[in-house]
């Protein structure tokens, strides 16, 4: 039994601490009885207990957010640690976006991409920039989920107005490591990067037909 207090605690330990933002709602306090698991063994402080919860409205919010800003693009990061193992947040953008090709090379280095409102196409490269593999992400039907594994180059770009996806990495974060902008890449706010944008759509297109 002491060791089952033990378990459970080291499984709840890293839940992350109130407060919230409006837009978070936590949970009501309850006695947790599931799996046949003994509700008493779920003693942790209250302030632990709640949980993260985005609402369709935050979501839309997330999305107006994208269209305002200059980059047509916005992030929003979880509360957290940047020595946490998962690292996620939302990223929300506009057809106008541009996400310079890169890669996650540090230990890890896997990324995840699921979509929750809209269409975005993620892309990934070869050294020289061709495309190697890509996937359109859609709220509603198809592909939702894609995985980017370590070393990969890739870029997302929204296909639709107001789009979002929840964006999970490993972790540590550090942002001297955390990402390396591919050579062949234009830079961002350059005259090339909307170009590069379109020439990926059209030989996508291309491919297609």
């Amino acid at each position: 039994m002491e060791h089952e207090r033990h378990y459970l605690g080291s499984v709840f330990s890293g839940v992350i601490d109130a407060p919230f933002p409006c837009f978070f709602q936590p949970c009501a306090e309850q006695r947790l009885q599931a799996g046949g698991i003994r509700a008493d063994l779920f003693r942790y402080e209250k302030e632990k207990a709640q949980m993260i919860k985005i609402t369709d409205r935050f979501i839309h919010e997330m999305a107006d957010k994208a269209k305002g800003a200059p980059r047509k693009r916005a992030h929003h990061f979880f509360p957290g640690d940047p020595g946490d193992g998962v690292q996620p947040f939302l990223l929300s953008m506009d057809p106008e976006a541009y996400v310079r090709p890169h890669r996650h090379s540090a230990p890890g280095g896997i990324e995840l991409f699921a979509v929750l409102k809209g269409q975005v196409l993620v892309v990934t490269f070869d050294d020289t920039g061709a495309s190697k593999d890509h996937a359109v992400l859609q709220s509603r039907g198809g592909c939702r989920i894609v995985k980017i594994e370590a070393g990969d180059w890739h870029t997302a770009m929204a296909l639709l107005p107001g789009s979002v996806v929840l964006d999970i990495k490993e972790g540590p974060h550090d942002p001297e490591t955390d990402k390396t902008f591919a050579p062949w890449a234009p830079l961002e706010n350059s005259p090339e990067a909307r170009a590069f944008n379109e020439r990926i759509l059209r030989d996508l297109k291309r491919g297609r037909d």
